[in-house]
């Protein structure tokens, strides 16, 4: 016994419960259990101790009771490790079931654990007792089966379930020094894992050959023409006498298809060594900001549609030449910015493709890899995220630009607009207090809440299509529009996207056309409440006019991705500004202001988030000045007399204090994020 591990002998009713609750034992009689408990001791062994050791005489087993321990087996270069075991497991029953006089491998703690040590001849004689030899024998080849498929391949956190069930599949197949396994160009219909032996894999070069690799015991391959039809990119060849088990397409299709944790690794494994290359005719745009950061845009023309890249996106766009693997796209991003960031990189990738930028290959959309939960969380996002786009568009928003913006959208225009909305403000604020006292009336709230529904509708669509003729202002075109909902919103989009290659200026104005949009729109709506006679139209008109102040001050919303925000960042040229600003908070404001450090170089951060700070203030002091112009009145007609003000000073403080939690949660939730890349990386 290793002098590192100290025993203890157990009594039936301690070990009993234990042994009762590992699954090999589960035909077993409880007369049985009782019998292998009183042979039973407990130990425990100190991290790093050595169990058991491979080559050694020894039959007795072990239950794992608490710690973690390594199955490794001897490898060319040192102790593979093939395993790890958890409370519950069972080791070294092999020796046991099979009758082997050495150990077949070592078992290493890796923390201080405590063990169950069963004894062998008394496990030998109650397997024969109760007839459980056979089945121990068929788990032991599953449970040897399973553990190599965990360590050679990328399948190691799956669940000991999954490993059972693709363990069942796995066919062994021995392949004499010359065999062909697979030949280049052929259809793939198996993957393989070396369980023992060496084999070639082989370029066929026009009439020569090129080595390109030699697999060894625990290497993969065949895996990516398996799961995606493509044919065979090379040939294998055994060197030396090889032992595969092999995976046929049906058996891991059939896995697949039931447990969706097996797809995902298969999938991720084959991605990782996909190689996407580039569509052709994407054109690569550059620019340069304020504060020296480069923005890249790719522009599919043909398509009309864009992407934006950041530093290191650039810098794998540029070698998406269908020659690098995805680990070849992280170890270049490591040498080249001292990054090393493989999901970074698979995000890109990710993206790309599903936007159609690339080329990459994909799994057999014929294999069902999903599971019933994740079909309907599928179908579930497919009916809850739908849109509609139409292409196209350009024409139509050309003679609209012609024909109106090239008037509304210049210098003057805009002036014009803003005096013209700036009058239109003071009428609505002029007949708050006549439209509240209409719309006190039941009658006349049903008539304008009717007709605010077709009124709010049209304001959605020219909000959008103010964003469109801004974009044609800008020289920018405008191929798609769309329709669609978001779970129970609906939603109008104009894509203007191509006004991301415009200046600084132009993209402002585009930013800013949905606004200005809004803020005409509610002018002359609070003229109509100033001039109409009739108090109902009058009333009707002041409410729409006070929903598009309030879409005005909801699109200007820089802690959200809305209109101003995009102002916001084009103004200041800091792309990812809202990211970037609540992260430096979230991190470094404190641990600068409590050392000292100058806070000169984040003045852009500082102005962020002084601004929503700021834009808080003015949504409270906005809400108390539109509740007492308003509602106020109304309200002190059903409250007792000089409550009324205190209710309103309560909504603007609710209102406040729910954008100021907003801005706290983004914060903590950006702390948190940073966190956890850093604990990554």
């Amino acid at each position: 016994m290793n002098d590192e591990r100290r025993g203890m002998k157990s009594t039936p009713s301690f070990a009993a419960p234990i042994l009762a609750h590992v699954w090999q034992f589960r035909s077993f009689s409880p007369d049985t259990l009782d019998a292998l408990a009183a042979n039973a001791e407990r130990e425990t062994a100190a991290r790093g101790a050595v169990v058991i050791r491979e080559g050694e005489a020894g039959i007795d087993a072990f239950v794992v009771i608490e710690g973690r321990l390594e199955v490794q087996i001897a490898g060319k270069t040192g102790p593979l490790p093939i395993a790890v075991l958890t409370a519950g497991d069972l080791f070294g029953e092999v020796a046991i079931v099979a009758g082997a006089e050495r150990r077949t491998a070592s078992v290493v703690a890796l923390t201080p654990v405590t063990l169950l040590r069963i004894d062998g001849a008394s496990f030998a004689q109650a397997i024969d007792d109760d007839h459980a030899r056979p089945e121990l024998e068929a788990a032991a080849n599953r449970m040897a089966v399973g553990r190599f498929i965990k360590s050679a391949t990328m399948l190691g956190d799956l669940a000991p379930a999954a490993l059972a069930q693709l363990a069942e599949r796995v066919h062994i197949r021995h392949a004499p020094a010359g065999e062909t396994v697979i030949r280049q160009g052929d259809a793939g219909d198996e993957c393989y894992l070396v369980r023992q032996g060496e084999l070639d894999v082989i370029d066929n070069v026009g009439s020569g050959e090129r080595r390109l690799a030699t697999l060894r015991t625990g290497m993969l391959f065949g895996e990516a023409a398996l799961l995606t039809g493509a044919p065979r990119n090379a040939t294998v060849r055994v060197t030396v006498d090889a032992e595969l088990l092999v995976l046929r397409r049906d058996d891991v299709l059939a896995a697949m298809s039931s447990e969706h944790e097996l797809a995902e690794h298969l999938a991720a494994l084959m991605q990782a060594r996909s190689r996407p290359r580039r569509r052709a005719g994407v054109e690569l745009h550059e620019r340069i900001t304020a504060d020296g950061t480069t923005i890249v845009t790719l522009k599919d023309g043909a398509r009309g549609k864009y992407f934006r890249l950041s530093r290191e996106g650039a810098f794998v766009w540029n070698r998406l030449d269908g020659t690098h693997t995805l680990r070849d796209l992280t170890m270049d991003l490591f040498l080249a910015y001292k990054v090393l960031a493989p999901d970074a990189v698979m995000d890109i990738v990710r993206h790309l493709a599903s936007e159609d930028f690339i080329d990459l290959e994909k799994l057999d959309t014929t294999a069902t890899v999903r599971s019933r939960r994740q079909r309907f969380i599928e179908g579930l996002f497919r009916v809850m995220e739908w849109t509609y786009s139409l292409n196209g568009c350009d024409a139509f928003f050309t003679t609209l630009y012609m024909r109106i913006g090239r008037y509304a959208f210049t210098r003057t225009g805009i002036v014009a607009t803003l005096v013209l909305a700036a009058g239109g403000f003071a009428a609505f604020l002029a007949m708050a207090q006549r439209s509240a006292g209409t719309l006190l009336h039941v009658a006349a709230v049903a008539r304008v809440g009717i007709a605010l529904v077709p009124l709010i509708v049209i304001a959605i669509i020219l909000h959008e299509f103010g964003h469109g003729v801004a974009a044609k202002a800008a020289g920018a075109r405008v191929d798609r529009v769309g329709f669609g909902w978001f779970w129970f919103r609906l939603m109008l989009f104009v894509d203007t996207s191509d006004a991301w290659l415009a200046t600084r200026e132009q993209r402002m104005l585009v930013d800013a056309g949905g606004v200005l949009v809004n803020l005409v729109l509610a002018g002359a709506a609070g003229y109509v409440a100033l001039l109409v006679p009739n108090l109902t139209v009058a009333a009707g008109a002041w409410s729409f006019a006070l929903w598009s102040y309030i879409a005005v001050l909801r699109n200007l919303n820089p802690l959200l991705e809305y209109d101003g925000y995009y102002l916001l960042m084009d103004a200041m040229e800091r792309p990812n500004l809202r990211g970037k600003s609540l992260g430096w908070i979230a991190t470094g404001l404190w641990p600068a202001l409590r050392s000292g450090t100058s806070l000169r170089g984040h003045r852009f951060e500082l102005l962020y988030a002084l601004g929503a700070v700021v834009y808080i203030g003015l949504i409270t002091v906005w809400t108390l000045f539109i509740y007492r112009y308003t509602a106020q009145g109304w309200v002190a007609r059903i409250v007792p007399e000089g409550a009324a003000p205190s209710f309103g000073h309560l909504f603007a403080f609710v209102i406040g204090g729910l954008a100021l939690f907003r801005l706290g949660n983004d914060i903590w939730s950006e702390r948190a994020r940073l966190k956890a890349h850093a604990r990554h990386a």
